[in-house]
């Protein structure tokens, strides 16, 4: 920590804030689903396939929260399965597929 100090000025998790993906995460995770339930809901309004651009860890993990809301719950349906790539960093996408073509 020390040697990261000298070299950029900075704690490593203050220059970690300022990084664009995490300027507005407590806004943009206020605005992740609060349930499985709206999670589904916002799936299927963008055609089965939900893609979450780069966020923060608040918001990431609001997503996750959700997912695993839905699962736990039973609120995917009878023949689809609820996946999701991303869980730690890049792109989170989320998608609802037909578990007769799902691998």
């Amino acid at each position: 920590m020390a040697v990261f100090y000298l070299k950029h000025g900075k704690h490593p998790k203050e220059a970690e804030a300022q990084k664009p993906r995490l300027k507005d995460d407590p806004a943009q995770a206020a605005l992740a689903p609060a349930d499985g339930p709206a999670l589904l809901v916002r799936i299927r309004e963008t055609g089965g396939t939900l893609t979450v651009p780069d966020c923060g860890p608040k918001t990431r993990a609001r997503w996750r929260a959700a997912y695993q809301r839905a699962l736990q719950h039973g609120h995917v349906p009878n023949g689809c399965k609820l996946r999701v790539t991303g869980r730690d960093k890049g792109d989170m996408v989320l998608k609802i597929v037909d578990e007769q073509s799902a691998p």
